[in-house]
């Protein structure tokens, strides 16, 4: 088990900073061009990755039907993961609006007057993702409370995959090339190139779907053969 643990924590490192350096180089698509990008990624995976496991183990003891990990424990990784909400939040607003060229600064602000991605990225990935469970967090009564830390733990995942969303398709929508223009007049926006609606086919779905069945099934596999929670230790008897 601690070799598996320590596999999984430099596979995971190495994936998720190598997934922000993709976008930190694409020099084509220079909203994200920033030599802070593998750090933002790597930054936020861990708080992600440590809510879902708090959910995971919510899920697990719901149908377990009882507690397989104290939830004093759950309460201090909440509180690790609030604590690592404050510094990516730190770092995002730096990377954002401090750590830019003039120009990045200025396609960064064009997406977000003429797109629909302020409601995502501010509000959505920062606001709902990383300050709210940050706040919520760093409360001790609201972090030994269940459904509070449940739905903080939420709120970070679904603030990641806001993220990456975010972060995959603004920037694709935004060129260097003149002109930064808004185009209204009944037709979509445009940055040099037009906004198109886009709904998932069925094989994209069936696809995605799969992939979290077989997430759901090794983790089921893990969770019964490596006896990741300890087993139940029945009720002693009272003496006659």
């Amino acid at each position: 088990m601690p070799g598996l643990a320590a596999a999984g924590v430099v596979f995971s490192t190495l994936h998720q900073s190598s997934l922000g350096a993709l976008y930190g180089v694409l020099i084509a698509r220079p909203l994200w061009n920033s030599a802070l990008m593998p750090l933002l990624f790597l930054l936020s995976a861990i708080p992600a990755g440590l809510s879902m496991t708090i959910l995971a183990t919510v899920v697990t003891s719901r149908f377990m039907h009882r507690e397989v990990v104290p939830r004093s424990v759950l309460s201090d990784l909440g509180k690790v993961v609030g604590a690592s909400l404050l510094i990516y939040i730190g770092l995002y607003v730096w990377n954002y609006y401090i750590e830019r060229s003039s120009a990045t600064t200025a396609l960064l602000l064009a997406a977000l007057s003429h797109t629909p991605y302020p409601y995502l990225s501010l509000g959505l990935e920062l606001g709902v993702g990383a300050i709210a469970p940050a706040a919520i967090l760093l409360v001790p009564r609201l972090r030994r409370s269940g459904k509070a830390l449940t739905m903080a733990a939420a709120m970070v995942v679904v603030g990641l995959v806001a993220d990456r969303w975010d972060v995959t398709m603004m920037g694709q929508l935004v060129s260097d090339a003149p002109p930064l223009n808004y185009i209204d007049g009944g037709s979509m926006p445009t940055f040099g190139i037009h906004l198109a609606s886009y709904i998932p086919t069925w094989p994209e779905w069936v696809t995605v779907l799969g992939a979290v069945a077989l997430g759901l099934l090794m983790f089921t596999v893990g969770v019964r053969y490596f006896k990741i929670f300890a087993p139940q230790v029945p009720a002693a008897k009272a003496a006659p």
